[in-house]
């Protein structure tokens, strides 16, 4: 490994640590709105790699999937397959 790889490591290390210093007693809200923020930033999902703090976030939520659904930018399974057809219908106060 060259040193310029060493350092990119090192750097990121170095990230992640002070990040979960400075964050661990952030509540659960704190940290999935960090998150929020950093993909409105992307324009997009952000990637375990995007995010500084991932480590701090796994341990918190658990996988990175599970995570982005529990801050609302992903779907879950069970919503995808749902059809508009399995949808509950309200019925009119008439007929109830």
């Amino acid at each position: 490994m060259n040193d310029i790889s060493k350092n990119k490591r090192r750097d990121a290390y170095d990230q992640e640590h002070e990040f979960t210093v400075l964050h661990a007693a952030d509540s659960d809200e704190a940290l999935l709105q960090y998150v929020r923020s950093v993909a409105e930033q992307l324009g997009r999902l952000p990637s375990k790699k995007e995010v500084v703090g991932a480590s701090l976030l796994k341990c918190r939520f658990g996988p990175w999937p599970r995570m982005l659904e529990k801050a609302g930018l992903k779907t879950t399974k069970k919503e995808k397959g749902k059809s508009a057809v399995c949808q509950p219908v309200s019925l009119p106060e008439k007929v109830r």
